[in-house]
């Protein structure tokens, strides 16, 4: 098959469905599929194995006509010159444009919803209706509301993501690593791999801090990723004079590596489809901590697999964090736990296998009513 994804954004970062594209092309590649991907740039790219074919039209500022026919225009161009069997979309700007060129070339469009943080939110699934071809859902709770919404149920797939174990495996703690990154030998640290945005709830790791350091745990905290709010978090863990206790890392495409420094892993999110760094850190074999939202008690089952808070709750997180600090035979047995559940239902294979599926099951539909 020759696919194209079609992954664009306003601000260029390397977040979840980027992750979801660049995870997705990769395996393609491998398996003999000719692929492209049109982004919006950023560190994007280096993520993609050499075989993918990719093409940066910036960032997309709005969903004006102007940029809607220039993305329909970039489509349109990438798909001819390769040929392209199916288009696979992951924004609704990334739909809308996609559905256009599928009206004059009939060339099919399958599209992921990776949150329900969209404009429109109580009518998001009706927006899908007659502009995709099969909607993947990341999650059950993405699935259950896209059906609430006006999507009828036979036109989604429940397609979880997939960690590649073999990349992703309990190691021993690496010394030198936390040394270069300045972090003491006596400090523990507590990771966060997220876009450095509101909904990822970064400011409430930084406020538990304090809470977490009048316990007698000496901490760092390691924030993965990058986004809008960065200077606005430096300036919180300054007012709160937990400077000190904070590394902001930036992205980094060895995140395996990085795990095996983290005696904790935190996702505080707001809203969370299905988060990839989560299903990493529990196929790293670290203790996980995250909140009651979206999908992610479709993967982290509390106290079996990892802890679940309420969003927003910071006193609840620092609880949780310094718990799973001090109780050790609690973090080796969810530790344990999370590995198992990962094994048997977010399996790398897996979702490639899935999702090839229903690339096939709608080229063949296309061949039916040709």
């Amino acid at each position: 098959m020759n696919i194209l994804f079609v992954a664009t954004n306003v601000n260029g970062h390397y977040g979840g469905s980027e992750r979801y594209v660049s995870v997705l092309s990769n395996a393609l590649v491998e398996q003999g599929h000719k692929v492209a991907v049109i982004c919006s740039g950023g560190p994007m790219a280096k993520h993609l194995d050499k075989k993918v074919v990719v093409e940066s039209v910036g960032p997309i500022i709005d969903t004006s006509v102007q940029e809607t026919n220039r993305l329909v225009a970039a489509i349109e161009r990438v798909s001819k010159k390769h040929k392209i069997d199916l288009v696979h979309s992951n924004s609704l700007m990334d739909l809308k444009a996609s559905s256009l060129v599928k009206k004059t070339s009939g060339i099919p469009v399958v599209h992921t919803v990776h949150s329900a943080e969209q404009t429109n939110i109580n009518s998001l699934g009706a927006q899908f209706v007659g502009k995709a071809d099969k909607v993947i859902a990341v999650s059950i709770f993405i699935k259950t509301y896209l059906r609430k919404t006006g999507l009828f149920s036979r036109l989604v797939n429940l397609i979880y993501h997939g960690v590649d174990t073999s990349k992703f495996r309990e190691r021993e703690l690496e010394p030198n690593l936390k040394t270069s990154l300045g972090i003491k030998s006596t400090e523990r640290v507590i990771m966060c791999v997220a876009r450095l945005e509101p909904i990822k709830g970064i400011n409430h790791i930084i406020e538990a801090i304090p809470k977490i350091l009048e316990r007698g745990n000496n901490i760092r905290v390691v924030f993965v990723g990058e986004g809008s709010h960065k200077n606005e978090y430096k300036k919180l863990a300054k007012d709160l004079g937990v400077e000190k206790k904070v590394l902001f890392f930036g992205v980094t495409n060895k995140v395996e590596e990085l795990l095996s420094i983290a005696d904790v892993f935190c996702l505080s999110s707001n809203n969370e489809a299905l988060s990839f760094a989560i299903l990493e850190a529990m196929a790293e074999g670290k203790p996980v901590v995250a909140t009651k939202v979206g999908g992610i008690p479709e993967v982290v089952v509390d106290k079996v697999t990892g802890l679940l808070i309420s969003p927003g709750n910071t006193q609840d997180l620092a609880n949780a964090i310094n718990k799973l600090l001090e109780d050790k035979p609690l973090a080796r047995k969810l530790s344990k736990n999370a590995k198992v559940r990962i094994n048997e239902n977010f399996r790398f294979d897996r979702m490639i296998g899935e999702t090839v599926d229903t690339y096939e099951e709608v080229l063949e539909k296309e061949k039916v009513y040709a």
